[in-house]
């Protein structure tokens, strides 16, 4: 009987243990399948290896196209009467493989929506206590786009259960050990305890942050530390207590438009508490290098209702910044007020207190985000230049998986001394990838017109973006100019004209593209000094940005006068090479009834010293002796030759100049003024010959003539050689062989050689003075 009862016995544990390893695949997709719930692997394979009374190893495969999870040993540690308790001594995995998309990964607990009305949480009522769990050997790699991050992991978790009154067990204390190895170096300790009001969680983690770069982060090191101590309610859906203080020595974070690291006294510490009031926070040892350099500590208060006060402060500054958010998920507003360090703006720049508006509202599918930034004054001390009213308004919205939209408006006005310059207005918007920008500039310079500007980009604005410019038929004159710019500029100038411009920028690579420029009708007016009419000129840029117009451009003035200079049907041909350097290809002009050209000649702001060369053709011998101060000279003839100039030491020099009449060329000559001849020809002691000379010049046939031009110190020196006969026999005649006046016989034509030397001072010829000279410069 007894050896019945004992085949009984064993027959019954085998063929529970046969049984057993009927359901074990079926068990173990259940529990898989009960662990992982509907993330989306859509396939799952377990394969057994080896079963026993004592350990059960198998292998795992679970996974999508973008998502898969393996496992080469899991290996399960129990006895038979363990397993009538319900409980596992040790699970281990070794081997696991994990790679996953993060945006399939987000989409999917984006949709997963937690269970409110559940009274208990995954702790208890567990249907089998398991007493710990190794994971050893495992790899995660995360994608997302060309962004990869790889981690090695290893666990130890040591799991302390009970008899839960529902039934199953639950955990009354968990102790946790994980080491994370790769890209994110991290170890974390991690202790749960159950207590009479839940569960309190003690965590203490380092983390080594200077791999992150390799897996396409944000360049970021540093050396973190974190304490944490939370008390979870009974449900673990509630925060009931929380101190959490992370500390980071030697923190850089660094993006292309963002720098920031820790202290160099202090490491980063940010400090979080939570209690039934609220959350208190506060940041310090954070110093900010990029956009601009600051050092900054904030702290406030955030209440349950969402309603988060606090400031940021800066060191050595008494200035602070103030912020407040308060509303719901669905319903956010906010506002920051306050006045920009002076490390963030430097001591030249001053400002005026900000502020900064913001509201969120989300309306089933739809979210819509507002932002309003006014500053009422930010002022550059040095350059006496204000930017005021300023003001920045922009909205965004978005609807179910569409991109997002953009609109908004902006408006400024720049001063100088006081005084407008410039008023800026435009609107924005943006729709998925395409943007567009439209600008109006008005001052009080371009009278009515306004410079109008339109901008249009694909993508990202600083990659793809076509810029529009224009100005139509803008008069200027120096009456519209500010006060303060006027006073600048010689007392009597004055001046007009017409001008239109347009500019045409592409970016892609790099900024390219052209502009033009459009003056008509143009007009200067220095007094005596100089007088400009009839100016215009269009100047072309095809290479921008490298500020070097096309060639032969052309500047034309109808008129010019300086003192008794007077020239007409002014062309120069010139080009921009550089913002420093102007090319004179060629100049010409009328004058004296004859055509003037000029050699080529490159003004540079750094060049003191010019050198210029006229070359004169048929100019009319008595217009020349106008212009050089004898107005009462009459006749005909013309000259031709070349006048040298320099310019040097803020004045105008002649050197060697030379015109004469052309060989055969004669000419006649009256003048009715003979007293600014006879004082140039010097002491000549035969009167006699002297009063023929002056009597023949009044009414005098040429046979050839020359004009030299030279400068002695201050004076223009020419000197004018005159060879011919009275044009008809005067009244005079010989008698012993001296010359006497005599109204007896025919009359004398006997031939005459004038040697003239005007002293002329060359300011009163040409009346420049200070304004012309400040003009030049």
């Amino acid at each position: 009987m007894k050896k019945i009862s004992v085949f009984l016995i064993l027959a019954s544990i085998l063929l529970g243990l046969f049984y057993l390893c009927l359901l074990m695949p079926s068990m173990a997709n259940s529990i898989i399948s009960q662990a992982l719930g509907d993330l989306p692997l859509h396939y799952r394979e377990v394969q057994i290896d080896q079963i026993s009374p004592w350990r059960t190893i198998a292998r795992i495969k679970m996974g999508s196209t973008k998502n898969n999870i393996s496992i080469t040993r899991l290996e399960v540690n129990y006895s038979p009467s363990s397993l009538l308790k319900k409980q596992i001594k040790n699970l281990t995995i070794d081997g696991l493989q994990a790679q996953g998309d993060i945006s399939t990964l987000q989409k999917y607990f984006n949709k997963k929506q937690p269970d409110k009305t559940s009274q208990t949480n995954f702790l208890q009522n567990i249907p089998l206590s398991l007493q710990n769990i190794t994971l050893k050997n495992a790899t995660v790699q995360l994608k997302q786009g060309k962004r990869l991050i790889n981690i090695g992991l290893k666990a130890e978790i040591e799991l302390h259960t009970e008899q839960d009154p529902q039934g199953g067990h639950r955990v009354v204390r968990m102790d946790a050990r994980t080491t994370i190895q790769g890209d994110i170096n991290t170890s974390i300790e991690a202790i749960l305890n159950q207590e009479i009001n839940g569960y309190r969680l003690q965590i203490n983690a380092g983390s080594h942050l200077n791999n992150l770069r390799e897996c396409s982060l944000p360049e970021m090191q540093g050396e973190a530390e974190l304490e944490t101590d939370i008390l979870l309610s009974a449900d673990l859906k509630q925060i009931k207590h929380l101190q959490t203080d992370l500390r980071c020595s030697g923190f850089i974070l660094h993006t292309d438009q963002l720098s920031l690291r820790s202290s160099n006294d202090a490491p980063l510490h940010l400090s979080l508490k939570k209690d039934a009031q609220g959350i208190d926070y506060q940041l310090t040892g954070l110093h900010l290098e990029k956009p601009f350099p600051m050092e900054i500590k904030s702290s406030g208060h955030a209440t349950g209702t969402m309603a988060i006060t606090g400031q940021l402060s800066f060191p050595h500054d008494p200035r602070i910044i103030k912020y407040f958010l308060q509303g719901t998920g669905k319903k956010i507003k906010g506002r920051i007020t306050g006045r920009l360090p002076r490390t963030a703006l430097g001591n030249n720049i001053e400002t005026s207190p900000f502020s900064l508006d913001i509201s969120t509202k989300m309306v089933e599918k739809e979210m819509t985000a507002t932002a309003e930034f006014s500053l009422a004054r930010l002022t550059m001390k040095r350059e006496q230049i204000a930017l005021t009213n300023i003001l920045i308004e922009q909205k965004f919205t978005k609807k179910g998986q569409g991109g997002i939209q953009i609109s908004g408006l902006f408006a400024g006005t720049a001063k100088y001394r006081g005084e407008r310059l410039l008023h800026l207005s435009g609107t924005n918007s943006q729709l998925e990838t395409k943007g567009k920008v439209q600008l109006s500039a008005t001052s009080p310079l371009l009278a009515t017109r306004a410079i109008r500007c339109s901008a249009n980009y694909q993508g990202n604005p600083t990659t793809g973006t076509e810029l529009d410019c224009s100005l139509k038929n803008a008069t200027i004159t120096e009456s519209r100019l500010p006060a303060t710019l006027q006073e600048k500029l010689p007392a009597d100038l004055s001046f007009s004209g017409v001008v239109s411009a347009r500019l045409h920028m592409k970016k892609q690579v790099g900024f390219s593209g052209t502009a033009s420029l459009n003056l008509k009708g143009g007009q200067i007016d220095l007094g005596d000094s100089l007088q400009l009419k009839g100016i215009s000129t269009q100047l072309i840029f095809t290479k921008l940005p490298l500020m070097q117009s096309l060639p032969s451009q052309s500047l034309k003035a109808k008129e010019i006068r300086a003192g008794s200079f007077e020239a007409k049907k002014i062309d120069i041909a010139y080009r921009i090479e550089d913002l420093s350097s102007i090319f004179i290809e060629q100049g010409s002009f009328n004058w004296c009834g004859g055509r003037v050209e000029s050699n080529s000649l490159t003004l540079n702001k750094e060049k003191k010293n010019y050198q210029l060369t006229l070359y004169c053709d048929r100019l009319g011998f008595t217009d020349l002796l106008k212009q050089i101060g004898m107005p009462n000279a009459e006749g005909t003839g013309t000259l031709s030759g070349r006048i040298p100039l320099e310019w040097k030491k803020k004045s105008l020099f002649f050197n060697d100049g030379f015109l004469s009449s052309s060989p055969g060329d004669s000419g006649r000559v009256k003048f009715s003024n003979t007293d600014r001849l006879r004082q140039s020809l010097g002491e000549i002691t035969n009167t006699s010959y002297l009063d023929y000379s002056m009597t023949a010049i009044e009414n005098f046939h040429y046979n050839w003539t020359t004009l030299s031009f030279n400068s002695v110190k201050d004076d223009l020196v020419i000197a004018m050689q005159l060879d011919g006969k009275p044009a008809i026999p005067l009244p005079y005649a010989y008698k012993n062989g001296k010359l006497i006046r005599s109204t007896k016989g025919s009359g004398l034509q006997h031939p005459v050689h004038f040697d003239v030397n005007f002293h002329l001072p060359l300011m009163e010829v040409l009346h420049y003075g200070k304004n012309f000279q400040s003009l030049m410069e």
